[in-house]
């Protein structure tokens, strides 16, 4: 019988904060680029995607946020 081992790499407090940690930088880069590069046909859409300018800004605020609150962490 060929019995694999498995070992848990990460606590569930460990894997909730690196899945965190993925989504605020993801989302800290999906709304700085566009606000970095307004010019940019593709910034004015992601722009208007996320609901203008004043949304998009709140959007990354939180990120920033919630990104440092983790590094305190």
């Amino acid at each position: 019988m060929n019995a694999t081992k498995t070992y848990r790499r990460f606590v569930l407090a460990q894997r909730a904060e690196h899945i965190l940690l993925i989504l605020s930088f993801t989302a800290l880069a999906v709304t700085g680029l566009p606000q970095k590069f307004a010019t940019a046909s593709w910034a004015d859409a992601l722009i208007k995607l996320l609901g203008g300018i004043e949304n998009t800004r709140i959007i990354h605020h939180y990120a920033a946020i919630v990104l440092m609150l983790e590094t305190v962490y």
